[in-house]
């Protein structure tokens, strides 16, 4: 099992796999979870939003058959993203906008009957390794998620150093709160620790880089 990391730079390896991530995302937040997302291409069965852009960073997990079976994106804070044009009353305060502070989105890992599984079991841990050693390539210090409540515990089980940026409030038939993760070398540590996975799992195709 490993992640791909793919930006702007590196996305025309990747046009295949993000097509199939569309689709996944489709089947996953359309159909399973039923969230009404005005942009989905129903024709052709594609979730993409106005986040889906130039600027963002996606994480592509695949199991030990290369086969994709989960993903995450990645947006910088200093442009457009949940948060700031659709969340921002989620935040207490204002919304945070600085090169250091990215937003998580669009997260999830499916089982091996093809339903969305989460952070929680085969694979979440992976992935949650590999967003931490994102952040670190990327000179991120926080990153800024709307977690469900039902997940709340399992992330701070994890060893997450968090803050919350305010109250837990409902949004459709979910009870969310908006969180603050730190991104360090320790809590990295920390995450590899309590979620069992000691080795790296970030893979970027041409620029290949050891995180510590």
């Amino acid at each position: 099992m490993h992640v791909d990391m793919v930006t702007h730079e590196n996305r025309h390896h990747f046009s295949d796999e993000l097509r199939l991530m569309f689709r996944q995302r489709f089947d996953v937040f359309e159909e399973q979870m039923g969230w009404q997302l005005p942009m989905a291409d129903y024709e052709n069965r594609l979730e993409i939003d106005e986040f889906d852009s130039e600027d963002t960073v996606y994480l592509l997990i695949k199991d030990d058959n290369n086969e994709l079976i989960g993903s995450l994106r990645l947006l910088p804070s200093t442009g457009p993203h949940l948060m700031s044009e659709l969340f921002s009353h989620l935040v207490e305060g204002p919304v945070a906008r600085a090169d250091d502070t990215w937003e998580c989105s669009r997260v999830y890992v499916l089982s091996n009957k093809g339903k969305a599984s989460g952070l929680k079991a085969g694979g979440g841990a992976e992935l949650s390794v590999a967003m931490m050693e994102a952040g670190l390539m990327l000179g991120i210090s926080k990153i800024n998620v709307i977690a469900n409540m039902n997940t709340l515990p399992m992330i701070l089980r994890s060893g997450w150093g968090t803050m919350p940026l305010g109250l837990p409030q409902t949004v459709g038939n979910e009870q969310v709160i908006a969180l603050s993760i730190m991104i360090n070398p320790v809590g990295l540590q920390v995450l590899r620790q309590r979620r069992n996975v000691p080795q790296s799992m970030l893979r970027i195709l041409q620029k290949e880089k050891e995180v510590a």
